[in-house]
């Protein structure tokens, strides 16, 4: 209520405290709503609950270089280590409709491969290698 009554439009937050900010049924709202989940990481040792929330909620992403090759995220995701390269990929993305649109479709390409029924064969498959 706090963010729509003041007209916020931009958040920064880390994701386990997203639930301080947000009713658990307005997460898929604002992920929604949102153009871009810009996750400047500098160096990750697993993966992201706040990648995982965009994946599944096909909100496009930038990733630091180092959360991208911790993730396997494709380069397209990626941006250098500092706020000026940041900066440049966003500039980028915003003269250019095509790159933006390539995002989605990496999103859309990653959250095809996050589905119960193919993480379950995945784990199937490990345990059948592993025995």
């Amino acid at each position: 209520d706090v963010i729509e009554r003041e007209g916020i439009t931009l958040l920064h937050f880390v994701p386990s405290m997203l639930q301080v900010f947000l009713a658990e049924p307005d997460v898929a709202r604002w992920f929604a709503a949102a153009d871009m989940a810009v996750l400047p990481y500098p160096a990750p040792h697993a993966s992201s609950g706040a990648l995982a929330l965009a994946i599944a909620h096909r909100t496009p992403v930038l990733a630091s270089a180092a959360l991208a090759r911790t993730c396997g995220l494709p380069d397209a995701m990626a941006f250098g280590s500092d706020a000026q390269a940041l900066a440049v990929r966003l500039g980028e993305l915003a003269d250019d409709p095509a790159a933006r649109a390539s995002l989605v479709a990496a999103v859309d390409q990653l959250a095809a491969g996050r589905t119960w029924p193919t993480v379950a064969r995945q784990h199937l498959s490990g345990y059948a290698t592993n025995t």
